[in-house]
Order: C-alpha cells, then sequence, then structure tokens
C-alpha cells in the first residue's frame, strides 16, 4: 500500500484549474457557474503565484493526475529575527480535500509541507 506522502507534489501552472475547483469547494461551489467574478480574480491570483515559492507554497496530493487535496500556504517575508530566523512567517489559507478521499491523513500531511 502507498503512504499518503508519496503522492505528495508542489503543484504547478497546469494544474490553476484543478486548485481552482478545489477552491470553490470551500464555498460550496460545484464550478457549474464559471463566470462568477470571484473565479476570474482566483484564476488570475494561481496563475502569477502558484510557481512564485518566494509568496505561496502549494503542495498538492496527486492520485493518478486528479489532484484530490491541497493546502495553500502564503508567505510573508520580513527582517530575521531571533524568534523567526529565516524571517519567514506562514499563512495557512486553507486545507482542502475533496470528500470520497477524506480521511487518508493528506490534511495533515499538507500541513506539515506548508509550514516547515
Amino acid at each position: 500500500m502507498d503512504s499518503p506522502s508519496s503522492f505528495l507534489r508542489v503543484a504547478t501552472a497546469d494544474d490553476g484549474a484543478q486548485l481552482l475547483y478545489l477552491w470553490g469547494l470551500l464555498f460550496d461551489e460545484d464550478g457549474v457557474h464559471d463566470d462568477e467574478p470571484w473565479r476570474s480574480h482566483a484564476r488570475k491570483w494561481f496563475a502569477r503565484y502558484v510557481d512564485d515559492s518566494d509568496a505561496a507554497r502549494f503542495p498538492v496530493i496527486d492520485r493518478g493526475g486528479e489532484i484530490v487535496a491541497t493546502a495553500i500556504g502564503t508567505l510573508e517575508l520580513g527582517v530575521p529575527n531571533p524568534m523567526c530566523p529565516r524571517g519567514r512567517t506562514v499563512r495557512l489559507a486553507n486545507v482542502i480535500t475533496v470528500p470520497q478521499h477524506r480521511g487518508c491523513g493528506y490534511g495533515t500531511l499538507l500541513v506539515a509541507d506548508v509550514i516547515e
């Protein structure tokens, strides 16, 4: 049996549509109304930040080409100090897992990836 970590990878720009779908699940949106203004803004935001590891972190759980879970962490960079040696603060925006894949430990794995 594969461990949950074997499905972990970092999202790429090609994952934008799947990330947007998962993000919509947080708001009980099924993607049917793709013309909603927030979707356009979110699509652009994902496209801008998904490959910028200095601004955000997007680990995903990929099961055979389908992203079934993700966590979104945005990074704030500041001056390093004794309490924050790297000067980096992570804001965990959300953890999203499609219902049929919940209970597999993916959320725990994703959060650990975002905050490390």
